[in-house]
Parts: C-alpha cells; structure tokens; sequence
C-alpha cells in the first residue's frame, strides 16, 4: 500500500480513537457509532482486502482508474470522516439516559401487531414481488404491498423479534435473531442479515437487555451460514432465483444447503474485497476532476432531495431527472464506467463537491447526525424509539448514501403514525365495549340503590305487625 493510503488508514483510526474518548463507553449504544464503523469498513478495511486479493478476482472497473487517484480519494474520504467525527462531538450529548423500567421496555412494540402486518410483506417477498424486487419499485406501477415491502419490511422484521425478546426476556434473543435471519434471508440480500442483528442487538441495549456474548456469537454464526448460503446461491443460479415466486419453502432449501456445501475461502474473501469496495467509484470521480472535469456543484446535492418525497405526494416523480440520484449524474457528467458501484455516504459525494470542500460538507453532516441522534436518545417513548430503529438502519446502509438515512427516517415517521392509528381503533374499540359494559353496571347500580332505598320501609312495616 502507498503512503497516501496508510494515511488515510491513519485517519480512519484516529476517528475511531476520537469518537471513544469523546462520548465514552455508551458509544455502542449511538446510531453514529456505526456510521464511523461502516466509512471504516468500506473505505479501510476493503482497501486492505483488496491488497491482498489477485487482480483476476476484481471487477474490471478496479482497473479502470489509475491507484494514485483510488488512493487520494480514500485519503480525501478519511479526511471528511474526521470531520464529521469533530461536527458531532461538538452537539452530541456526553451521556446517553439510563434505559427504562421493564415495563416500559415491554409496551414500546406489540410483537403480534408488527408480525403480523410484516407477514403480508414476507409473503409477496417470497413470490418476488416484495423486497428485492430485481427493478426499481414505484409507487404508481407496483403494487401497495410491493411498496411496502420495500419500506417496512426489514423494520417490521426487527421491531417484532424485539417486542418478542422484551415481553420474554433476554434468554429469548438467540431464537429471535435466528428466526429473524432465518425470515430476512429469503429476500436473497446478505448485507440485511448483519443490518438486522445489529440493530435488534442495539435496539435492546437501549432498554438495558443485553444479551450474552456466546448468544450474540451463536446468532451470527447463523447470520454468516444464511449469508453464506445465498452467496451460493447466486454464484449457481444467479440474483434471478430471487426475484421469481419461489416461495418461501423453496427459498429456505436451496439457502440451507448452499450453506452447508464448502466454501471456497479465496473466492469468498475475494467477493468481499470486491463487494464492500468503496473507494473504485470515488477514485474514478478524482480522477475525472484530476484531468479537467468541474464538480457538479452544491445544487445538484440540493435537488437529490427530491428522492426522498413520497411519490404517494409526488405523483411525477420517476419524470424529474432529479429522481435518477447523484451516483447517475455523476456517472454521465464525469464520464465513469457505468456499472453498479457501491459508493458509500461520504464518497458519493466527492465528484459533486469536490476533495477540498468534502470535509466541510462531512462536518455539517455530523452535526446534523448529532442532533437528531440527541432527539431519539433523550428519552424512551414509542415515537422516539421507533425513530431510533429508523436511524439505525439508515445509517447501516452507508453503501448508499446520506438520503437513504432522510428515507428511512421517513418510513419510521409513517409507520409511527401507522401503529398510533392501530393503536387508536383498538383503544377506541375497547372504549366503546367498557362504555356499554359500564352503562349497564351503572344501570344495575341504580336498579339497586332503589331497592335497597325500599328495604328499609318493607322492613318497618313487617316489624309493625
């Protein structure tokens, strides 16, 4: 590895390093912890995989940009992720509130009430017309239940193992994780997997249920065996198996006994240095800069704003070009090999404003995590937690980018209102049941206040005689 490369590692360690000093050993339980971990990975880790990794085994684009330009992206990635470390100190709370009482832990999720509005989700997964679809999913050409499947469905999954292990208790987590991965893989998508556990594992530590560390290693074993089998999968019948209405049935076999034929190790590790690249596209965006292009600018990051509209509120959207994102302009403005990149939240936005003014856009970007990260953390309530849940897998897919974290927020808004709406018809069904059940005890009340009213007298008369 070049010097430019190991500084940039450097960078790297010392955001890690930085962050821990800075809010201490609640730092497991902040959203922006793994955002910090994820930029290490794509960026760090992946370099040094791909160091190690023969040339034959990575993808044509790799070899497409010169190594200086990979590396001075990487270093001008490291640099902003600093930054963005020292934005979010500056606002973020040193101490995270001590977690709630179990009772409370118990009423945030109804596990029967989001299992159940998730199966429907899993069903039209499983047929290949929910999550993981293979194509783009509109709101105006798929269905309802394809939309959201798309939205809800890894939340839904995650929010019902967790309302699952805090009604049961932490001995509960292991079956919770494995039966969630188990439900998660069908969708064909291996990085879900470790999405998913990480944040049911952070989701109950926010409440102080902390499962045992040979539970958390048992439950990835299971994650990694899952991932494992699709990766053979693919590599057998490709992505299309997914995207077909296999079934759930079908889907779990071929998973389970890809996940017990042997693995190649080299070409494991190979897939991997390749699948978690992060720093391909952004070297081919410096190098485009590097020889005379001009970056799209801050206007263009503005209007990729527009993706995250509802399409339910903007009908016309999939006709803005805005919808088609920032990786699509920067692919045909600076001229990149048009392939399927993973670009990351910080490097996708080096072609768009440049290496120099990316640290001050990173900056800005950790303050803004800081404060919405002290809103979900500043006490336990329903909506706050489900923003947290929200929070925490936007920012797990860092492959994207920054407005897949505005996109998830926004489907935890919507389905806080759609649980409170749940929550209000049962109530209100309730209510009306005790409110004639109560009108008839009052009615007996009074039919008996009126007879005892009568005892007295019938009483005197018979004495009387």
């Amino acid at each position: 590895m070049s010097l430019t490369a190991i500084a940039a590692l450097a960078l790297q360690v010392a955001s890690v390093v930085l962050l821990r000093i800075g809010v201490g050993r609640g730092w497991l339980a902040r959203p922006f912890t793994f955002f910090v971990f994820a930029a290490c990975v794509y960026h760090g880790i992946s370099e040094i995989l791909i160091s190690h990794t023969p040339a034959r085994e990575l993808s044509a684009s790799r070899w497409a940009v010169g190594q200086q330009y990979i590396d001075d992206a990487m270093l001008a990635i490291s640099a902003a992720l600093l930054a963005s470390v020292c934005g979010y100190l500056l606002f973020a709370r040193r101490t995270v509130p001590p977690p709630p009482s179990a009772g409370v832990a118990r009423q945030l999720v109804d596990w029967r009430i989001t299992g159940a509005v998730s199966l429907p989700l899993i069903v039209v997964t499983a047929r290949g017309d929910g999550y993981n679809p293979g194509r783009s999913v509109s709101f105006a050409t798929d269905s309802l239940a394809t939309n959201f499947a798309e939205g809800f469905l890894i939340l839904l999954v995650v929010l019902t193992a967790f309302g699952f292990v805090a009604r049961y208790g932490a001995r509960w987590f292991a079956p919770a994780l494995i039966v969630q991965s188990a439900v998660l893989a069908t969708a064909g998508q291996r990085l879900e997997l470790f999405i998913g556990a990480t944040m049911l594992t952070v989701l109950l530590r926010r409440v102080g249920l902390r499962p045992s560390r040979r539970a958390i290693v048992v439950t990835l074993g299971v994650a990694v065996l899952a991932a494992l089998g699709i990766t053979s999968v693919r590599a057998a019948d490709g992505r299309g198996f997914f995207y077909e209405d296999s079934g759930l049935v079908a889907r779990a076999e071929v998973i389970a006994a890809g996940a017990l034929s042997p693995p190649d190790v080299q070409a494991l590790v190979s897939e991997a240095a390749d699948r978690i690249d992060g720093n391909t596209f952004a070297g081919q965006a410096d190098q485009s800069l590097a020889t005379g292009s001009s970056p799209l600018g801050a206007s263009e990051v503005v209007g990729s704003l527009v993706v995250v509209v509802p399409s339910a509120l903007y009908p016309d959207k999939l006709s803005d070009p805005r919808s088609l994102g920032l990786k699509y302009w920067e692919v045909t403005t600076l001229n990149l090999v048009p392939i399927d990149y993973v670009p990351g939240s910080i490097g996708l936005y080096l072609g768009a404003v440049g290496p120099l003014r990316l640290p001050i856009l990173m900056f800005f970007v950790g303050i803004l995590l800081a404060l919405l990260e002290n809103f979900v953390l500043r006490t336990v309530t329903v909506m706050r937690f489900l923003l947290l849940a929200a929070l925490l897998q936007g920012v797990l897919f860092y492959e994207k980018d920054l407005l897949t974290i505005a996109i998830t927020l926004r489907d935890g808004a919507l389905l806080i209102l759609g649980l409170y709406l749940l929550r209000w018809v049962g109530k209100v069904g309730i209510r009306g049941y005790r409110g004639s059940h109560a009108s008839y005890n009052a009615q007996r009340v009074v039919m008996e206040a009126r007879r005892s009213s009568r005892l007295p007298s019938m009483t005197s008369r018979w004495s009387g005689l």
